[in-house]
């Protein structure tokens, strides 16, 4: 515990900041392999915009996604 919390406080605002977005980025990056509803073309799509706008994709996609089962959701 105390490893931990001397990276933490060893640790600057921005470096915590690309860390979060790394791991967002990694998430976003798996979901989109595992999805079975994405077409392949779709899953291209969302993987290559992953890498290249790294920072921005993966709270779009995650954002996205999660407006997709709200909207197209239906209640039985």
């Amino acid at each position: 515990m105390t490893e931990l919390l001397a990276f933490i406080t060893g640790t600057s605002i921005p470096e915590i900041i690309i860390l979060v977005f790394f791991i967002l980025l990694v998430w976003a990056v798996i979901d989109v392999i595992r999805r079975n509803d994405l077409p392949g073309m779709n899953k291209t799509i969302w993987l290559i915009a992953l890498l290249i706008f790294s920072m921005a994709a993966p709270l779009v996609y995650l954002i996205v996604k999660q407006c997709q089962r709200k909207c197209f959701t239906t209640v039985d």
